[in-house]
């Protein structure tokens, strides 16, 4: 049996109160879709929640977050520069369906930072393209009903 994925540890908990990357993403999910009805895209804010942290599903963020606890540094330090990116695989996943998959890849990426640029004219790397093309830690232990999800139809103009 696999073992559980989770989003976040507990401080000072056991493993077994920690938070379930998959209860993590579903919740996450309904609150971006209730924002995003106030603009008729409930469908899209449900799926940028479900697809932004699918590199949490990867061995070396779980590998992380049981050596953070370990060692007491329990913060949600993957946003901290060297740790494992966890928001880049989302984005990479939206964007492989297609035009309208990269427009959600804007949101799944910047879910911490802000909206990337599409590309960054010094080349950095924190733009849009860069981080499409980086190779990132494999997500497979993600359930195939949360991968599985296709793009709704383009939200209307109105």
């Amino acid at each position: 049996m696999p073992r559980e994925s989770y989003a976040h540890t507990a401080e000072g908990r056991p493993e077994a109160e920690w938070h379930p990357l998959e209860k993590h993403l579903y919740d996450t999910a309904g609150i971006a879709g209730a924002f995003a009805s106030a603009f008729e895209a409930w469908e899209w804010g449900s799926l940028a929640g479900l697809w932004h942290d699918l590199g949490k599903y990867s061995d070396a963020f779980q590998k992380y977050l049981l050596a953070s606890a370990q060692s007491g540094d329990v913060s949600h330090s993957s946003e901290v520069s060297g740790r494992v990116d966890h928001s880049t695989a989302g984005a990479q996943h939206a964007a492989s369906l297609g035009p309208l998959g990269r427009l959600l890849a804007y949101c799944i990426a910047g879910h911490h930072a802000g909206l990337p640029d599409n590309e960054d004219p010094q080349g950095g790397s924190s733009d849009l393209s860069s981080r499409l093309d980086k190779t990132v830690e494999p997500f497979d232990a993600a359930p195939v009903v949360i991968l599985g999800q296709t793009l709704p139809s383009a939200p209307s103009s109105n």
